[in-house]
């Protein structure tokens, strides 16, 4: 299954919200970069990411998301019990694979 990023409306003009479904693979994970990068350059967005709709995600993408939770004016909501628990633990500094 591969992952599906749909764009919905945010509450104001600036923001953009980007809702995940899926396993997040390691290159929809970099994709998903890119765009925030491109989006907050070009547009100076603010960004939502919402990962209600995320089944699994491994540690690499893991380490992409969690560097993402450090851009300003992004934040990531909506994540599963188990997708929040491989995020927690990607986050303590040590190398999940």
């Amino acid at each position: 299954m591969t992952t599906r990023i749909t764009r919905i409306e945010g509450e104001q003009a600036s923001e953009m919200v980007l809702k995940l479904e899926g396993v997040l693979t390691v290159a929809d994970a970099r994709l998903l970069e890119e765009i925030c990068d491109d989006l907050q350059r070009e547009l100076a967005y603010s960004i939502t990411i919402v990962m209600s709709g995320v089944n699994y995600l491994g540690s690499q993408s893991a380490e992409i998301i969690q560097r993402l939770r450090t851009t300003p004016g992004l934040t990531i909501e909506g994540a599963h019990l188990f997708v929040q628990q491989i995020l927690e633990s990607t986050g303590d500094g040590n190398n999940h694979e």
